[in-house]
C-alpha cells in the first residue's frame, strides 16, 4: 500500500452563479496547501455508575479550512494576499514644476505624484530657475522619488525646488479594496509514493488576508492565506460531488 507525498499546481479562479468554476489561473509555485476539517462538539457524561463516563457526543458545526503558501511574486497573487484590485495607470503627459517641500537638507528624499518617471529635471524657485545639476540628486525611476545629495554646487539656491518628469505606465495594487469574492480552488497533484493523480476541488472559499507580507528576506519568501470552505448549496447533499468538495483518485 502507498503512502502519500504530494505535489502539484493550485489553481485559483471565481464562481459562476450556477456554483462551476471559472477562469481558474495557475498560482506558481505553492511550497505548502492543506485542508483542515473540524467539529464543534457537545459531550456529556454518564451520571449513573460513579465514575462520569462519556455517554453522549453531539455535533454542533462541522468546518473546513485551507492554508496556502504562494512564493510567486506577481500581481495577481499580491491581490489574493491582500484582498486588492490591480489598476494600470497608463502613462501621462509631462508633469512640469511639481513643487518639493520647502526646507530641503542633504539626505531628504522627495517623492513624486507619478512612477516609472523619465525625462527628469529639478530646479530652484530663483527669479530665473537653476538647475541642479543631475550629480546634486539621486533619482529613483521607478519609484518616482529623488533623494538630495548636494546643496554647494551652483548655490545658492531659493527653495522649493520644482521637478518636471514624464510619468510611465505603472500596475498600481490597493489593499482592501476588492472585498471578499467567493473563489472556487482546485488541486490537480500526484502522489509521488506511487505516481497516481490526485484531484482535490473545493467549490467555495472565502479566504483572509495574508498575515504577513515580508519584504525583507535572507531567503526566498512564502506568502501565507488561509480561508474557510463554506457549504455550496448548488451541489445536492447526496451527491458525489458533496457540498464543499471533492477528492478524485483513479
Amino acid at each position: 500500500m502507498a503512502g502519500f507525498s504530494g505535489q502539484g499546481k493550485v489553481w485559483i479562479g471565481g464562481r459562476t452563479v450556477g456554483g462551476n468554476a471559472e477562469g481558474l489561473k495557475w498560482v506558481g509555485n505553492a511550497p505548502a496547501f492543506s485542508v483542515a476539517l473540524t467539529e464543534d462538539v457537545s459531550e456529556r457524561n454518564e451520571s449513573f455508575s460513579g465514575a462520569r463516563l462519556p455517554f453522549r457526543r453531539a455535533t454542533r458545526a462541522k468546518q473546513a479550512t485551507i492554508q496556502v503558501s504562494f512564493d510567486e511574486w506577481n500581481k495577481e497573487n499580491l491581490a489574493r494576499l491582500l484582498q486588492a484590485t490591480v489598476t494600470t495607470v497608463a502613462a501621462g503627459a509631462a508633469v512640469v514644476g511639481e513643487v518639493a517641500p520647502s526646507g530641503l537638507v542633504v539626505g531628504d528624499k522627495v517623492i513624486l505624484a507619478g512612477q516609472n518617471v523619465s525625462a527628469v529635471s529639478v530646479v530652484d524657485s530663483t527669479g530665473s530657475p537653476k538647475t541642479l545639476p543631475p550629480a546634486s540628486y539621486e533619482l529613483n525611476a521607478a519609484a518616482g522619488s529623488w533623494e538630495l545629495k548636494d546643496l554647494t554646487t551652483g548655490a545658492p539656491y531659493v527653495q522649493p525646488f520644482k521637478t518636471t518628469y514624464t510619468p510611465g505606465q505603472r500596475q498600481v495594487i490597493a489593499p482592501f479594496n476588492s472585498g471578499n469574492p467567493e473563489q472556487w480552488i482546485r488541486f490537480e497533484g500526484v502522489n509521488t509514493d506511487d505516481n497516481t493523480p490526485v484531484i482535490v476541488d473545493l467549490y467555495r472559499v472565502r479566504m483572509s488576508p495574508t498575515r504577513e507580507l515580508p519584504l525583507i528576506n535572507d531567503d526566498f519568501a512564502t506568502f501565507e492565506v488561509e480561508g474557510s470552505v463554506l457549504v455550496d448549496s448548488t451541489k445536492p447533499s447526496g451527491g458525489t460531488l458533496g457540498q464543499f468538495g471533492r477528492i478524485i483518485l483513479p
